[in-house]
């Protein structure tokens, strides 16, 4: 997102009514985000340029949460069709990827998860206007089931995709609940072993609670580049976390597959009439479909 920043310090000035100077952190496609210095010393307050729609998401949870470990929403503000958004935030603990994790960490990564599942439920209930709707798990399934029907020989090597159960690549209606929907290593950090922050809320939407934690490794877990052994140790923590959570293994299981589905549906929709895709969708699917037989 191209923005300018003199300009922007230019409206907070009017906004905050103090002196303002930005120090950019990040842009990725629709957002930019800023650091601004407290004026204490201690806590900065990050800018966040991104559309109305997302900044609304984030802003109704964060506007009301009450946990230590996400930021305080200051201000939203329209600028130049882009929402501005303040959240306040003390910069403290690291990031830690899943395959680098302690088993401490996994363990407590789980029971922050659960708090923070607890609180949106609470807060955000069901509220279609401040959540994005369940992904359309039926439209993945279609998309492999229906490549395999058109292109049989070469469906061959994505048969396990389509042969997934219904009841496990299928959403439980009575399951369903908030969820963060961008709950990857570099979204959360730790203080030692305790979770000390949870940043991006803005994709917020209706899932199950084992999707975010499930995404959370399963990125990791399909890297090309991380060696044997790292895949293995996260695939290992993940095992744990599904042996110490409180959902069923079939909970665990689904949120995996509907995983599996969406990675797959996206490759074979840019490529439909390939052959040589159902290759390159088993290579990258193995790694969860072997994690889907440890559950």
């Amino acid at each position: 997102m191209d923005i300018d920043v003199k300009e922007l310090e230019e409206f907070l000035v009017w906004k905050l009514g103090r002196a303002v100077e930005l120090k950019h952190l990040a842009s990725v496609p629709g957002k930019s985000v800023f650091r601004l210095p407290g004026e204490d010393g201690h806590t900065d307050t990050f800018v966040k340029c991104a559309s109305m729609d997302d900044c609304r998401r984030s802003w109704r949870f964060l506007s009301v949460s009450a946990l230590p470990f996400v930021p305080r929403a200051k201000f939203l503000y329209w600028w130049h069709g882009v929402g501005v958004m303040g959240l306040e935030w003390k910069e403290k603990g690291r990031r830690v990827a899943p395959e680098a994790m302690t088993a401490a960490q996994a363990k407590n990564l789980l029971e922050a998860h659960e708090r923070l599942l607890a609180e949106m439920r609470e807060k955000l209930g069901g509220d279609e206007e401040a959540l994005k709707p369940l992904p359309d798990a039926g439209g993945f399934y279609e998309t492999v089931a229906g490549y395999v029907r058109r292109h049989p020989l070469a469906g061959r090597f994505i048969a396990s995709l389509a042969g997934i159960p219904e009841t496990e690549r299928t959403y439980d209606r009575a399951s369903v609940t908030p969820i963060v929907n961008d709950f990857h290593c570099d979204n959360y950090a730790f203080d030692g072993d305790e979770v000390s922050a949870v940043y991006d809320f803005d994709w917020m939407r209706l899932g199950t609670a084992c999707e975010d934690l499930t995404y959370a490794f399963a990125r990791r877990i399909r890297k090309a580049r991380l060696s044997r052994r790292a895949r293995r140790r996260a695939a290992d923590l993940f095992v744990e976390v599904v042996r110490s959570s409180p959902h069923p293994p079939q909970e665990w299981r689904r949120a995996v597959n509907i995983c599996r589905l969406d990675a797959a549906a996206k490759r074979l929709r840019s490529h439909p009439n390939s052959a040589l895709v159902a290759i390159d969708v088993l290579r990258r699917d193995k790694p969860l479909r072997e994690l889907v037989e440890r559950i």
